[in-house]
This record gives structure tokens, sequence and C-alpha cells, in this order.
């Protein structure tokens, strides 16, 4: 099959065959009815739509023998096309080294594909022992002749310093010269040049306009780039509904980033509809391709049933595919799975190896997970010492859930001595980043004014930051707030739907409150079935004015 180094320079020889109306270079007893067969052929491959490899798998043998005698009487095309013949199998069998031969004698004429073409051959030890110096001197002789991916090539190879050495501004001085002609592969790395300030100082309007040249004609990096740069407003104004505009075109082309970036934004409403099976769908794309990343959201997509239904056998298929590829998390989740029996037995010997594993990998997860275990005694004798310092590792990497317990230790002195201006700090670090439990932690102080005066309305917004990500007591604590005009009008209605969030989710003062508002009506008709039913739940789990105005009720 073609590879992408083999269809393009079949194209580009059409301008040397016909610039003077014939075919010149071959000598001999060559007739002219061969070189017109040969000029007619690269007419029609030339033509658009043509399907290069399947047009010449339909060519005849003895059209092939006419191909041979005009190479071997010098024709540097023949030669040429011939050696992209045999490297690819096509009309002969397929032989890299008689490839490299033909490529080798075009080259020595100056054919400027038959140079590109070999220098890939020894970059990529294709027929020949590989040399990256060597393959910089074929690129560049291609390259001084004006061929375009060949300027491409010695950019490259100067931006990584292969087979020379680097240097990104003469990568620079190459990726314009192509970028200049309309070649996209060198638009777009110019783009990143300026992105990175590689080679050129760094000018983010510049990358942008170079991203959006390869993108328009179709290049699935730059597509990526582009929406990357609408996404974050780099270099031009933000626009997060343009971002999936390009990040769809890139995904649809297979390219990784790009269809990891449009999962997420399907996940969380990003510049589009939030459609979490529909994020799951592009997940499962690159999960299959064997991106470890993706196999462990995916995973944690079938663990949870985030848009797909529940399925925690196939999230251990997941994790267990990523694992095997030594990714951390990975490593974590599939412990979370033996501990908990979650689509495979319970063991917890294994979870506690596996959550070592991580940890020692510096999994902030895993060390966070490795620390409960040394708390609560799992597997191995409880050792606080052990706990805490497993937790600050997991805190100081960033894990918003260790910040948050490292806090509340802190504030009750638990394993670490009472602190309460390190329990804010970390609890802060934790509500920055989204963490619920945090910012429910936080509305909690401004709602008592525990480490500063009451400021009910701040408490109330970080109740709902906790509430809106489906934290059961923060929601409760919202509707608290609701049904008693703190921070906010009173609102009995607005209170039931929190409180009714919560009472789902088993929360034992949600579930109080709830009854209570169905006994008295409160935001709610009166229904005293309604209120039994919410009341026992809590009663059940131990609140007292709970169980006894259900006693009062029954008693009624």
């Amino acid at each position: 099959m073609f590879s992408r180094f083999s269809v393009f320079p079949l194209f580009c020889c059409l301008t040397l065959l016909l610039g003077s109306g014939h075919v010149a270079g071959a000598e001999g007893d060559v007739t002219e009815a061969v070189k017109k067969d040969f000029h007619n052929f690269f007419i029609e491959i030339n033509r658009p739509g043509t399907d290069v490899k399947k047009y010449l798998d339909t060519q005849r043998e003895d059209r092939f023998e006419d191909w041979k005698t005009l190479a071997e009487t010098g024709m540097p095309e023949a030669q040429f096309l011939f050696a992209e013949c045999h490297f690819n199998g096509i009309g002969v069998p397929e032989d890299r080294e008689k490839a490299v031969e033909w490529f080798r004698h075009a080259a020595e004429q100056e054919n400027p594909q038959a140079q590109w073409r070999l220098g890939f051959c020894y970059l990529l030890a294709h027929g020949i022992a590989k040399s990256e110096s060597e393959a910089v001197r074929w690129f560049r002789k291609a390259a001084e002749q004006g061929f375009v991916p060949a300027q491409h090539e010695v950019g490259f190879a100067y931006y990584l310093g292969r087979g020379i050495a680097q240097n990104r501004a003469e990568a620079v001085n190459w990726y314009r010269r192509a970028a200049g002609q309309g070649y996209a592969p060198s638009q777009c790395e110019l783009g990143l040049c300026y992105l990175r300030a590689h080679g050129v100082a760094r000018d983010e309007a510049e990358a942008v306009n170079w991203f959006r040249q390869a993108a328009e004609q179709g290049h699935s990096s730059a597509q990526f780039q582009l929406g990357d740069s609408y996404f974050h407003g780099r270099g031009l104004p933000k626009n997060e509904e343009e971002a999936v505009n390009w990040y769809r075109q890139s995904a649809e082309q297979g390219h990784v980033s790009a269809q990891s970036e449009l999962g997420k934004c399907y996940f969380h409403g990003t510049g589009v509809p939030v459609d979490k099976a529909e994020a799951a769908n592009w997940l499962r794309r690159i999960a299959e391709s064997g991106n470890a990343e993706t196999q462990v959201m995916l995973g944690i997509c079938y663990l949870e049933g985030i848009g797909t239904p529940e399925a925690k056998e196939e999230a251990v298929n997941w994790f267990r595919k990523a694992a095997e590829r030594n990714n951390a998390e990975a490593v974590t989740q599939l412990g979370k799975c033996y501990l908990h029996g979650w689509g495979v037995p319970e063991n917890r010997e294994e979870a506690l190896e596996l959550f070592r594993k991580a940890a020692d990998q510096g999994n902030p997860a895993g060390q966070y997970q490795l620390s409960l275990c040394y708390h609560e005694g799992i597997v191995v004798a409880p050792d606080e010492a052990a706990a805490v310092d497993w937790l600050r590792k997991s805190a100081e990497r960033g894990y918003a859930p260790a910040e948050t317990q490292l806090g509340l230790r802190f504030l009750a002195g638990e394993g670490v001595p009472k602190n309460d201006a390190e329990a804010v700090k970390w609890f802060r670090r934790a509500s920055v980043q989204g963490h619920p439990e945090a910012e429910y932690i936080r509305g909690l102080h401004f709602y008592q004014g525990v480490f500063g005066p009451k400021d009910w309305k701040e408490a109330v917004d970080w109740f709902r930051r906790s509430a809106e990500k489906d934290y059961a007591a923060g929601q409760y604590r919202l509707g608290w707030c609701y049904l008693f005009g703190h921070g906010v009008y009173r609102d009995d209605a607005e209170a039931v739907q929190w409180f009714r969030k919560s009472a789902e989710q088993g929360y034992a003062p949600g579930q109080h409150l709830l009854g209570e508002c169905y006994a008295a009506g409160w935001g709610v008709s009166k229904d005293e079935e309604e209120a039994i039913e919410w009341l026992r739940k809590a009663a059940e789990q131990g609140i007292r004015l709970a169980d006894a105005l259900l006693r009062e009720i029954e008693e009624i």
C-alpha cells in the first residue's frame, strides 16, 4: 500500500514530464509509443479522484516491463516510478533494497522526488541501514531544488536536531519556505514555533494565522491547534462554540487529542449541550486505539453509568487494559474495584498491593487510597503516621480529596498538630479545584463565622457550588438557607427541591427536613404519608428530631 511518502511524488512528477511536451532522457531503442504511453499514464494518475494504488494494480504486466525499459535507459522519472513499484510491491514483488537502488539512480540525476524518497529510506531504514545524516543530505538536495515536502523535512531535522545540529531558528526558515507555498504540515509546525517561541519570538496571533491556513486545507493537527486556540482565547477571542467546531473536524479525521477534547466538551457542556452519551462515544473511539488515559476515563463512565449503562465488569476490563500499559491512575482504579468488589470478587490484599504500586509511581489518587488503608487498618495494622505521610504526599501533588482530608485533620488535630491556618489553606486549595466537599466546608465556615465574620451570602455561594455537583450535604445546606432565608430570599419550594435531591442520595438530615416540609406543607402540599416515609428513613439513620416528629404524627 502506498504510504504518505509515496503517493504525493507521483503527482508532482507531472510538471517535470510535461514541461517540454515530450518525455526526455530515454535513448536507444525505446519506441515513441512507449514514451507516449508513459506520458499518458501520468496524466491519468493526476486526474482528480484517481486512486493511484488501485490504478497501478490494474495495469497489465507488459506495461511494467515497458516502464522498466525506460528506467534502464536512464529516464529519472521512470526510475522513480519503478522504485515506487518495488517499494510497494505493485506489478513486481515488494523489494525495498531494489527500490533504494532505483531511487538512488533517479536521485543522482537530480530528481527531487527520488532524493526526498531516498532520504526517507535512510531515515526509516527501509531497504538500507539507517543514517539520519544521510537522510538530511538527500532532503537538502531536494529542498534546494524547491521541492516543498523536502523543505519541510529539512526544517523538521533542524527542529529536532536529527541528523544535523539542532537549530530552531534555521528550522523556522525552512518551515517558512514551505509554508509560504501553501504546504499545510509546515504551516502547522510554523504555528507551533510561534506558539512555543521556538526559533522565533512568541506571537500567539501569528500562530493562529498559520494554524488557520493549514486547518482550512484539512490538516488535522492544525484544526486541533486552532480549536485549542479558540477554547483558551489564545491569539484570538475565546469562542467555545468555534473551538468545538474545529475539534470536531480534527476528531473526525482520527486526531486523538481532538477526540479527547471533544469528548470533554460534550461531558461538561462546553460550547455544546451536555451529552454524556456522545462524550462516552468519543472516549470509546480513543480507548479502542490503545490510549491508556482515555481507557481510564471510559472505565469510569462504565463504573458510574455516565453516558452509558453501568457495567462494572466492563469498567474493570478498561482499567486492566490501561494498567497493562503501566498507567498509574488505572492501577488505582483497579485497586478500588478489588477493594469494593466492583466487577471482580472482593480482594483487599490485591487492592492494597495495587494502591502501593500506584503510590510508589507517584500517583496521588493511589497515595490517597493507601493513606485510607493505613488509617482504617485495611489489610495492614492501623498506622496514623503512615496514613498522614501518604495523605500529605497526595495533597502536595494537588489531589483535591487529599487536600480536603488534610485540612480536616489540621482542623481537628488528628494525626497532626491542630492548626486552623493550615486547615484553611488546604480547604482553599481543594475548593479552588472545585472539590465539592471542600466547597461545602468553606460554606459552613462562612455560615458559622468560624474563621471570621459570618457571611451568609458567601456561604450560599459555596453551598450552591457544592450542591450543583450533587454533593448531598451541600444540597441540604442550600435547602436550609432557602427555607430560613439565610443569604437568599426565603423560597420554600426551592428549599424542598434541594432537600429532595439530598434525601434521594440517602443523606439523613435532608430526609428529615423533606419529611418536615411534607408534614407542615412548606413549599409542598401537606402529605402525611410522604412525611412518614421520609421521617422514618431519617430516624432509622439516628436523627432524633425525625424520630420524635414521626412518633408525634403516628400518635395523632
